[in-house]
């Protein structure tokens, strides 16, 4: 493995976790209570989150979870979602929703936002030549 000249390889692996992979997080994590949890799961099927070992290990300090600030900038908070958005998707959880609706409630709020502010993808649109055109 090549490394930038003075750089140091602790020999420690890239480790990854999304929610799927939560309950593999430090004890500390789960001492938060259980409706702060589902409510973070919920909030990180609209807005997907990832972390990885050294933020986790390293940067958050647990004994301040959930008011550190590394903690809310990692995990998805509720304040993120609608309010009413929130509990629908709460309310579909608790009543044991099929998935499709589950899924089809996220697309719905997924789609209200607005990846592209500004009119930015109408405004830098591709266009389309045709080779006719050239002739």
């Amino acid at each position: 493995m090549s490394a930038h000249p003075g750089t140091v390889f602790t020999g420690i692996r890239y480790r990854s976790w999304s929610v799927d992979q939560w309950d593999q997080l430090p004890a500390e994590f789960h001492k938060l209570s259980f409706p702060v949890c589902q409510t973070m799961r919920m909030v990180a099927m609209v807005f997907p989150a990832r972390t990885n070992a050294y933020i986790v290990d390293q940067l958050i300090d647990w004994s301040r979870v959930p008011d550190d600030p590394l903690f809310q900038l990692t995990f998805p908070q509720p304040e993120m979602l609608d309010a009413q958005d929130l509990e629908t998707l709460l309310r579909l959880q608790k009543t044991g929703a099929p998935q499709t609706t589950l899924r089809e409630a996220i697309q719905q709020i997924r789609q209200r936002f607005n990846p592209h502010p500004g009119e930015h993808l109408l405004s830098t649109s591709h266009r389309v030549l045709s080779f006719s055109s050239y002739s």
